[in-house]
């Protein structure tokens, strides 16, 4: 194994020289130009690697950010997917690594706490439920934290303006002429659910618009009780607001199947804005929620509070209004 030791006697010099150059951060060390090139052609002689767990012990950081959430992450789901693809970004621009870390059985909790605070990260952005056991503890380390899209008592968080998006929903509706609504809500307890049904009712009352609501738990497998209810309100109003993108598929699916057109018979909207390929029977009518961004500030407000810099509270992001031909 090729050791710094090495690396200096190919150099020769010190190896606090060779550790100076490869670390670079050193001010005090002056290193003349050709020293330095015969130490970085020593090291690429030798195809020598720094031990990332001794740097480690000396600066006191490990050069990763975790990314956390409870249960089975599918990152073949669009959602899922811009949520990594811009917790890499951001972890690229920083010159850090991504551990990704997931809760798959109610055993390995303290074993995934631990992994979480025993050093092997430095900061963790979390997407999680409010019945985690987790969250809880995590408010109280020393650990830096943030969540993406929903927030949480306790934790800073970056989110996506919720609210406006449903507020433009309600408005782009009522000018399409409807009048009779049904809002299809979730029964997950999350601040972005919450924070749109609360501003969607606001706008439909301020317009005049009779709402009615119904919650399903499972936007992809509704039981016999939450379906009737479902096909009832199809029935009796002329346009669907759905909570996100998937809920608003599904709907779209149980429209055809009782022989209603979307949008002649039914208008459906949704929010979030995902190209759900498998599901893109035609161009939905959504809020276009800017995710992959979110993961990506999430991780840079987390390096420049490892600086020092405090973590805001909440760090909203703006969505946009996306017509399609569903509405």
């Amino acid at each position: 194994m090729i050791t710094i030791h090495d690396v200096a006697a190919r150099a020769g010099v010190s190896k606090y020289t060779v550790s100076a150059v490869l670390g670079g951060r050193d001010a005090r060390i002056r290193i003349a130009s050709s020293t330095r090139a015969r130490v970085l052609e020593a090291v690429k002689e030798l195809d020598y690697h720094p031990n990332a767990i001794a740097r480690s012990l000396k600066s006191q950081k490990s050069g990763a950010v975790g990314f956390y959430s409870p249960g089975h992450l599918d990152f073949a789901l669009d959602f899922s997917g811009a949520l990594l693809e811009g917790m890499q970004k951001g972890c690229e621009s920083q010159g850090l690594n991504l551990l990704v870390l997931c809760n798959r059985s109610a055993e390995s909790l303290e074993m995934l706490y631990s992994s979480m605070v025993d050093g092997r990260i430095d900061a963790l952005v979390i997407y999680s439920i409010p019945s985690d056991r987790l969250l809880s503890r995590l408010i109280e380390t020393a650990l830096p934290c943030i969540t993406v899209a929903d927030a949480y008592s306790g934790l800073p968080s970056v989110v996506v303006d919720d609210a406006g998006g449903a507020q433009m929903l309600a408005e782009h509706l009522w000018q399409r002429g409807h009048r009779k609504i049904l809002y299809r809500d979730t029964c997950l307890s999350v601040t972005s659910a919450q924070r749109r049904r609360e501003a969607f009712y606001l706008a439909s009352e301020r317009l005049g618009m009779q709402l009615h609501s119904i919650e399903i738990n499972d936007t992809l497998s509704m039981n016999h009780v939450h379906l009737p209810l479902l096909l009832q309100g199809l029935k009796e109003c002329s346009a669907v607001c759905c909570w996100n993108d998937l809920a608003a598929y599904d709907t779209m699916a149980h429209a055809r199947e009782i022989g209603l057109q979307v949008p002649e018979d039914i208008a459906v909207t949704g929010f979030d804005g995902l190209n759900y390929a498998a599901l893109m029977l035609t161009g939905l009518t959504t809020i276009s929620a800017p995710w992959q961004e979110a993961a990506e500030t999430a991780v840079q407000l987390l390096c420049a509070s490892l600086q020092g810099a405090p973590l805001p509270a909440e760090t909203v992001l703006p969505v946009r209004f996306l017509q399609g031909s569903t509405s």
